[in-house]
This record gives C-alpha cells, sequence and structure tokens, in this order.
C-alpha cells in the first residue's frame, strides 16, 4: 500500500521543487494566488492556524525543522481523509497530490469517477473496492483526464484564474510518468 513519506516528497518536489536540494523552503506569494503568503504548499490565507506559521515568522525556512509541521498538516488534512494509505501507490500519490490543490472533495469525486463509483465527495469502502479491482494505469489515466477537464472548467468560470491553467495541466498530467507503463 501507499507510502505518506514517498507521497510527501512527491509534493515538495512540485511546490518548492529547490528545497529539496538546498534543504531551505521558499517563502513566496503568487500574484492571482487566492492563498497568499505560502511556504511547502501551505497557504496562509487558507490555513492560518498552521502551527509552522510561529516558526516562519519567526524566519524559520530550514525544512529540516518545517517537515514535521508540514507532515502533520498534510496526513491530517488529506492523505488520512482520502484514506490514501489504504490504496495502491501511484492511485494514493494521483489522489494526495490532487487533494491539496484542488480539495479533498473533488479529489474524492475525481477518483470515484474514475474507477466507476457513485460520486459523493467521500473515500470509502466502497470506492476503495472499487480501486484495488481496477488496474492502476487505467485509474491514473482516467484520473488526469478528469483533473485535466476540471481545470480547465475552473479557467473558464475564473478569468483571473486563466494564467494557472497550464501550470495545473502540467500538474496533472505528470502524473502519468507516476505510473511508467500504463496497461490498459
Amino acid at each position: 500500500m501507499a507510502d505518506f513519506d514517498a507521497a510527501i516528497l512527491k509534493l515538495l518536489e512540485r511546490e518548492d521543487g529547490q528545497a529539496l536540494k538546498s534543504g531551505v523552503l521558499n517563502l513566496h506569494k503568487v500574484k492571482g494566488d487566492t492563498g497568499g503568503w505560502t511556504i511547502g504548499g501551505v497557504a496562509r490565507r487558507k490555513n492560518p492556524a498552521w502551527p509552522g506559521w510561529k516558526l516562519v515568522d519567526q524566519g524559520e525556512r530550514r525544512l529540516s525543522v518545517l517537515m514535521p509541521y508540514l507532515k502533520a498538516f498534510y496526513r491530517r488534512k488529506y492523505w488520512n481523509r482520502m484514506q490514501a494509505g489504504n490504496m495502491p501507490e501511484h492511485v494514493a500519490v494521483q489522489l494526495f497530490l490532487l487533494a491539496v490543490v484542488a480539495g479533498v472533495g473533488q479529489a474524492a469525486i475525481t477518483l470515484q469517477l474514475a474507477v466507476g463509483a457513485v460520486p459523493d465527495r467521500q473515500v470509502g469502502p466502497k470506492t476503495l473496492a472499487k480501486v484495488r479491482a481496477m488496474v492502476v494505469g487505467r485509474i491514473i489515466e482516467r484520473m488526469v483526464l478528469a483533473e485535466v477537464m476540471f481545470y480547465r472548467d475552473l479557467a473558464n468560470r475564473s478569468r483571473s484564474r486563466r494564467k494557472f491553467l497550464r501550470g495545473w495541466i502540467n500538474r496533472s498530467t505528470s502524473g502519468m510518468d507516476l505510473h511508467h507503463t500504463l496497461t490498459l
């Protein structure tokens, strides 16, 4: 089954690739991004109570110091809620990465549509059974297509988000690389 530590490294690679090499996280703010100041993928406006902000406000940027806070946050808010540890590695990572960007409910719907489960915004026993019954490559392929359509619709609904569409699509399609050989 899936490994949370591998998933969070993949997330940090996407959110701040240099941090894994340098050991220092980048505190940044992207114009037009509603999350405001962000570090390690944690957006301050959306997560003002994250305990790591106290250290960040004191100037802390070292990954080694902030990693326990990031792990606790991502495990609780996304990984556990998606039951990612109970599914195959590549599916869990794809689901986790989507949940961080689009929310747990949208990620659950995307997975449920990919495996033919009833979309109810929660990953439960029926969804997990469908995941286990399908070929991983097929699930990833279907999830990526659903993600791209979701982001396209999001960009079409909000003019200010259109500038993020290419990045969102690149994130989604990089999931295809998670599973090197698609068995269709």
